[in-house]
């Protein structure tokens, strides 16, 4: 059952990036959707491979789950940085482009990137949780 949440999340994940880039010319909004997909798909091959390995092992040591979570943990910040600075990028344009108002255009567009920031600090322990589980 666990694979069906990085399955889920990576598709997330590829829609996010897609809805977000969609309005773009189709070569860039192509060019990030698929480097997003690469991106999501090389990490879910090694999480996989990891994580197959630690169901079949039997008898492995702290260490091997201390490198597993290490990598878990690497790989969110690789995977949640690239798609923030994407949601940022194409929000804050949008936010940007209002002609109203120049002094809340400017305070909305900073509590926009801060409030992503706050989304990459509390999507951490829900991304751990979902792909190392309840491993010692």
């Amino acid at each position: 059952m666990q694979p069906f949440y990085a399955m889920l999340m990576a598709l997330a994940y590829v829609g996010l990036v897609y809805l977000s880039v969609r309005k773009e010319k189709k070569p860039i909004a192509y060019s990030i959707t698929a480097f997003s997909g690469v991106l999501q798909g090389g990490f879910l091959f090694l999480w996989l491979r990891r994580s197959v390995y630690l169901m079949t092992t039997s008898n492995v040591g702290f260490d091997t789950y201390a490198d597993y979570y290490g990598f878990i943990e690497v790989s969110y910040f690789v995977l949640a940085i690239v798609l923030l600075l994407i949601l940022a990028w194409y929000g804050g344009r949008k936010i940007l482009k209002q002609k109203h108002f120049p002094v809340l255009r400017v305070g909305f567009l900073v509590t926009y990137i801060a409030a992503l920031f706050g989304v990459l600090i509390i999507g951490h322990p829900a991304f751990i949780l979902l792909y190392y589980g309840f491993a010692p």
